[in-house]
């Protein structure tokens, strides 16, 4: 990880893992609204928006397993 001045903030100070799981954030953005509609021809609103919930959920179990890393608290910048 890039190491940061307290300073400085934004993409100047960013390494390029960073950026790349940016790109791939707002790509898998991008393609879910992109396939919600498509979804609702197959399916109900309800059936279509649960395939949603499967980002947040993994997100979640992400972050509860790199907390436990020890690792951790020099990622958050010595927070937590």
């Amino acid at each position: 990880m890039a190491e940061r001045h307290p300073g400085f903030v934004g993409t100047s100070q960013e390494s390029s893992f960073e950026g790349l799981a940016k790109d791939r954030g707002f790509t898998l953005t991008a393609v879910t609204i992109w396939l919600i509609p498509m979804a609702l021809t197959a399916v109900t609103w309800r059936l279509a928006f649960l395939v949603l919930v499967a980002g947040p959920a993994l997100g979640l179990v992400a972050m509860l397993r790199l907390m436990r890393l020890p690792e951790a608290r020099s990622i958050a910048l010595g927070r937590g």
